[in-house]
């Protein structure tokens, strides 16, 4: 168990008012009928596998980032000390996976597209093929790249998304900024007409600076909405609401159905960089296929637009904090009543505040 003294500071009245209601008693929108017992939570915890997807469903079935929060304060709230202190960690996983998730989305390139702001715009394939414009083309030699050994071309009049690299196990990126900087990051991928790439071509999971997110819907036809580099030609484009970075559009019918037909995919993450790095590991073992990668400040407007569904899957880095912090709190002042000597963060402090 991952628990250490607990330090007053962290469960001052001030921020546990922060914690929703909801978080800490009500039934919130989405919840399912029946709870999770207290039996099943620590069969769960003993490795039940049965128990243990019915948890994971229990979370994935949220209907949003704030909703996970609140589905474990019911999950959590009605537990007896000792198996409080038995189900913590497990839970809190649980719930911080579906926090850390990535959803693919439907990705198109407009070919006029030239990057502006990004700090980094990295083309994928083959050494010594032209580059989309303002893209820097990267081959399997780079010394940022660890595996890629393997180069395909898919349409080679189509830009960023004509070729890439198969095989990449992990690119390292030196990044302006420091550690209270936040970035974004878009990662592509293309369907390629071999069987040797399986569907979603980003395995099971990444992880960005040490931190997990699971591909949560990989297979080709479960991807979601649609991210475009560039302006929508067809569609219309949202306003930016104040303080919000992430641009949105309302698609139109044929510029999805485009979407579809060029089989792009890509994945958004928010993270902070780790002395000036940015960290990009993928599973060795599985039979990835990269197109490009963008990366841009994650506090100024972004230059992708999101469609609704897809912006409503991207977990902004703020975001993710404020909840992993409302958990915490949640945590920290239930195990105050259990044992007070007992405790310590579920989360590694530099996951659950800013670094400011």
């Amino acid at each position: 168990m991952r628990i250490r003294p607990l330090l007053s500071c962290l469960v001052p009245a001030l921020l546990l008012a922060a914690v929703p209601v909801a978080a800490q008693t009500q039934t919130g929108p989405g919840s399912p009928t029946l709870p999770i017992s207290a039996e099943v939570l620590l069969a769960a915890s003993k490795g039940g596998a049965a128990e243990l997807a019915a948890l994971r469903r229990y979370f994935d079935e949220a209907t949003s980032p704030e909703d996970v929060v609140d589905r474990f304060g019911q999950l959590v709230s009605p537990l007896d000390g000792p198996t409080l202190v038995a189900v913590v960690d497990l839970v809190v996983d649980q719930a911080r996976a579906v926090l850390s998730a990535s959803r693919v989305m439907r990705f198109v390139a407009d070919p006029s597209y030239v990057p502006k702001r990004t700090l980094v715009a990295l083309d994928f394939g083959a050494s010594g093929a032209p580059s989309a414009p303002g893209f820097e083309r990267v081959s399997p030699s780079d010394p940022r790249l660890t595996g890629g050994t393997a180069s395909q071309v898919v349409d080679s009049a189509s830009g960023i998304q004509g070729d890439g690299l198969s095989g990449l196990q992990r690119i390292k990126l030196k990044v302006p900024g420091d550690e209270t900087t936040p970035f974004r990051i878009l990662i592509a991928t293309r369907d390629v007409p071999n069987a040797a790439f399986p569907n979603s071509n980003f395995g099971p999971q990444i992880k960005v600076n040490g931190r997990i997110s699971e591909i949560r819907n990989r297979a080709t036809d479960q991807r979601i909405g649609l991210a475009l580099l560039g302006e929508p030609h067809d569609g219309e484009s949202n306003p930016l609401p104040e303080g919000e970075t992430l641009r949105t559009a309302r698609f139109s019918e044929s510029e999805l159905a485009e979407a579809v037909r060029q089989g792009g995919g890509a994945i958004v993450i928010e993270t902070y960089a780790a002395n000036g790095e940015i960290d990009i590991e993928l599973p060795p073992d599985a039979r990835t296929f990269l197109t490009a990668l963008i990366v841009e400040r994650a506090d100024q407007p972004s230059e992708f637009v999101l469609s609704m569904e897809a912006r409503d899957a991207v977990v902004t880095l703020q975001t993710r904090i404020t909840l992993e912090e409302q958990i915490q709190i949640m945590i920290a002042s239930l195990l105050e009543k259990v044992e007070p000597a007992v405790g310590e963060p579920v989360f590694p402090p530099e996951l659950t505040a800013s670094p400011s």
